[in-house]
């Protein structure tokens, strides 16, 4: 930690140097260890920019930040109205979309499921954390389940060390159909819909 400090500081060649000695002075064991808690590591912080991007646009929503260019789908609909859309010519082009879903034969997700279901609840967690007002025993409650999951995370062998079964690119499969269409899409038609509606579009 020291060297990756130092070397962060001051970005000299002679720093990085040092600490990828050290790195490449580590036993294999120690070696898959480092790796697997950087790899934990940038997963967790993915998740928590997720959670700061999502937060940050709610609350431009609810007008306690100044509002940059908009990203949601309110926003998109106002600004294509102030370049010249027309309300039909919106409606017409929403109405025309077409979505193909593609399943590739081969698996393109190397993280396993139940990593992904406990970096899945860490999000939902942290999000509860932010949306939320709770009391001391129920904030307690759940930064414990977040640790509990982040521990659960480093427990898991992240990578699939056996070819998957049909079975499992099965499953895999169903698991981003639940994710995706059953439960992204009618939330996302359900803010296109209040969208049009606030902007007094066709419906």
């Amino acid at each position: 930690f020291e060297s990756s400090q130092k070397f962060n500081e001051t970005h000299e060649s002679g720093d990085f140097e040092t600490m990828k000695k050290l790195i490449d002075g580590m036993p294999v064991d120690e070696s898959l260890q480092f790796a697997s808690a950087y790899s934990n590591l940038l997963n967790l912080h993915n998740i928590s920019e997720q959670v700061a991007n999502a937060m940050e646009e709610r609350h431009k929503r609810l007008h306690d930040i100044p509002r940059g260019p908009s990203k949601t789908t309110n926003g998109a609909i106002k600004q294509l109205l102030r370049v010249g859309k027309t309300k039909e010519e919106i409606y017409d082009a929403l109405s025309k979309q077409h979505v193909d879903l593609v399943l590739t034969a081969h698996p393109t997700q190397a993280l396993r499921r139940s990593m992904l279901k406990s970096f899945g609840k860490i999000r939902e967690k942290l999000l509860q954390l932010q949306r939320f007002r709770l009391s001391r025993y129920e904030r307690a409650e759940v930064l414990d389940e977040i640790r509990s999951n982040m521990a659960a995370a480093w427990r898991t062998d992240e990578i699939r060390r056996t070819p998957p079964t049909p079975q499992d690119e099965m499953r895999a499969g169903l698991t981003y159909f639940q994710q995706t269409i059953w439960d992204g899409i009618p939330t996302f038609m359900r803010r296109v819909d209040t969208s049009l509606l606030a902007n007094n579009c066709p419906r």
